[in-house]
């Protein structure tokens, strides 16, 4: 059941009867993690970005934020994911320790905004943001962008909360810490909350800065002459009032921005449209907006994985002897070096003997 602004948008979603043990929590506030589930790579574009271990990554993350926040404050856990099996969702709870109890998995199916619902309204436009980076993006990732700053925030599993903190797969609470964020959101008086600033790179706004002009114009509120579309929060976290987030003028401003395909086309980040909406509609002048710097204390995201690991979480698969003797095996070499040295792709020609034929190799759980 869709509950846009004025037409179906975003996901098709499941109406839910929250489980007892998000009930019996007992807390206005909550995490939410998406995870999607890869199909492979064999269709992947040879220049584009690495297809994650999601699965993997968010068990380390949930090990993690129960062990270092979640173990003592005991927040429920919203999972939004578009095709887990129960068997994996039972590991998935198992990885949470402490917190499993507390996690409430949603399916969701991802579609189009209403400007490109049809395949022919799709054709001839070049819908892998490769405008962004110089590299095509794969398709879940840009759905996760409208997600994120849209459809989510319509879906009626969150409808019991007032807050939220929204974590990646790839972050991991790598410190303890003593203070309950959420109250400390509450206690400031907080719209939103992040850790960092970022910077876009010019292709992943193309056609922004004109959009919020005519937005601004046809709403007939004043331009901002200090706006820079470049700017976002960090997106990996972020923590949202959901009664801003809810607000007729925020979700009508999210989707003025998602019929206009540059989130598609272009990359437009979720973490962009929220510093835009909060400089817009005043949050950030008024002091509702906090950046905590405090954070990157607690918070390690995607260069590695945690030096501890394998005492937190000792059942992954790179703490396994056999996981390095397989990969060496099978002739196969990472990607890139960090938290996704998991992903793996053949070894090129040159690298390998005459006889030998490389297989690709993707360490994630496929079953559906």
């Amino acid at each position: 059941v869709g509950l846009g602004v004025g037409r179906r948008v975003g996901v098709v979603m499941m109406m839910v009867v929250l489980s007892g043990a998000l009930v019996e929590a007992g807390k206005d506030s909550c995490f939410v993690y998406l995870v999607t589930v890869p199909r492979g790579v064999d269709n992947a574009p040879d220049h584009s970005h690495p297809i994650w271990d999601y699965i993997g990554d968010l068990k380390i993350s949930l090990a993690y934020l129960n062990l270092n926040f979640n173990q003592e404050f005991q927040y429920p856990i919203v999972i939004f994911h578009d095709g887990l099996v129960a068997s994996t969702m039972e590991t998935i709870r198992a990885a949470a320790r402490e917190s499993g109890p507390l996690i409430q998995f949603e399916k969701i199916e991802f579609d189009w905004p209403a400007s490109l619902a049809t395949p022919q309204l799709r054709d001839g436009h070049q819908l892998d943001g490769s405008t962004c980076t110089g590299k095509p993006w794969h398709l879940n990732y840009l759905h996760m962008n409208r997600f994120f700053s849209l459809t989510m925030f319509q879906h009626p599993v969150l409808k019991p909360f007032k807050r939220y903190a929204r974590i990646d797969t790839d972050l991991f609470f790598i410190f303890r810490m003593r203070t309950d964020m959420f109250e400390k959101m509450e206690t400031e008086g907080r719209s939103f909350v992040y850790w960092n600033d970022v910077m876009e790179p010019e292709g992943c706004v193309y056609g922004l800065e004109s959009a919020i002009e005519v937005y601004l114009r046809e709403s007939g509120m004043d331009l901002i002459d200090s706006l820079d579309v470049r700017a976002g929060y960090h997106g990996c976290f972020g923590m949202g009032n959901l009664e801003f987030f809810r607000s007729e003028k925020y979700l009508k401003f999210a989707e003025y921005l998602n019929e206009l395909d540059g989130i598609y086309e272009h990359r437009w980040a979720d973490q962009v449209i929220y510093r835009l909406a909060m400089t817009i509609f005043g949050e950030e002048a008024d002091g509702r907006v906090g950046r905590w710097p405090e954070l990157k204390r607690h918070l390690q995201h995607n260069k590695k994985y945690p030096s501890d690991l394998c005492s937190v979480v000792p059942e992954h698969r790179t703490c396994q002897e056999t996981y390095w003797q397989m990969a060496k095996g099978k002739r196969m070499r990472p990607i890139h070096g960090g938290a996704y040295k998991h992903v793996y792709f053949p070894l090129k020609e040159d690298e390998l003997d005459d006889d030998s034929k490389a297989e690709t190799f993707l360490d994630v759980e496929l079953e559906l």
